[in-house]
């Protein structure tokens, strides 16, 4: 539960203002949240701020084994491909390739979890998508984990490469991709992503998001974690991911 002294309101309007001046702050012990439902309560009214309107989430894996954790990513942090970013809007800015999941059917409320079958059966598209790592946090990536989910779990922006059908039989587990940053190769080998198959994530993101009140909706986009590794980009210059079987996705950072 979260405690009735924590001011989850307080710490988003720290956050926004950050995010809106593209600086990092440090934030004092009382705005730091103890428990997961007071990060996620700070998350949700960061949202608000950002102008609500919540058109994709970023899933991963949590520190607890088995577990999960992730954001709603607002509109104005989601773009279609080939996109646009400046550079100094980000005072870290971390690249990762990752692939994003559309969904047929919302997950509204009821009493029942979603099985994983249900979940697995009501994804329609998929696509590569770069997403950009940031964080309006002081000493960065060295806070507490709680206040990092509270900062849309270190969300910068989502760009989404051209959609195509789910794939059933994708080699979730060891795709063939490169990721090129200014001619040169910035991603991990053998590509792998922390989750292993990220389809795994979705079916307890599902039925957190449902408990929370915020319920995944159709035509929403799931970003499920990097296959390259993160690269922190220092100067302009162009982010381009492959991912054998799916459309390339572009990124200019001016």
């Amino acid at each position: 539960m979260t405690s009735l002294h924590f001011d989850s309101a307080a710490l988003a309007q720290q956050l926004g203002v950050a995010f809106s001046d593209h600086q990092q702050i440090a934030l004092p012990e009382a705005l730091i949240p103890k428990t997961r439902s007071a990060a996620y309560a700070a998350q949700e009214a960061l949202v608000a701020q950002l102008g609500g309107n919540v058109q994709a989430w970023k899933v991963g894996t949590a520190m607890t084994a088995g577990d999960v954790q992730g954001s709603p990513i607002p509109a104005l942090c989601v773009h279609e491909s080939p996109a646009e970013a400046t550079l100094d809007h980000y005072p870290v800015c971390g690249l990762e390739l990752e692939v994003a999941f559309q969904f047929s059917q919302s997950f509204p409320a009821r009493a029942a979890l979603y099985s994983e079958t249900e979940v697995l059966s009501a994804l329609s598209m998929m696509a590569a998508s770069i997403e950009i790592v940031a964080s309006r946090l002081q000493g960065w990536p060295d806070q507490e984990a709680l206040l990092k989910l509270a900062d849309l779990q270190n969300h910068g922006l989502l760009v989404l490469g051209q959609a195509v059908p789910y794939r059933a039989n994708f080699p979730y587990l060891q795709p063939a991709l490169s990721f090129i940053f200014n001619g040169h190769s910035i991603a991990i080998h053998p590509a792998a992503n922390p989750a292993g198959d990220p389809r795994g994530l979705l079916t307890p993101f599902i039925n957190q998001c449902m408990q929370r009140g915020l319920p995944v909706q159709a035509r929403q986009w799931v970003s499920t974690g990097s296959y390259s590794g993160i690269y922190f980009a220092r100067q302009a210059g162009t982010a381009l991911g492959a991912i054998e079987g799916l459309p390339e996705v572009v990124l200019r950072l001016a």
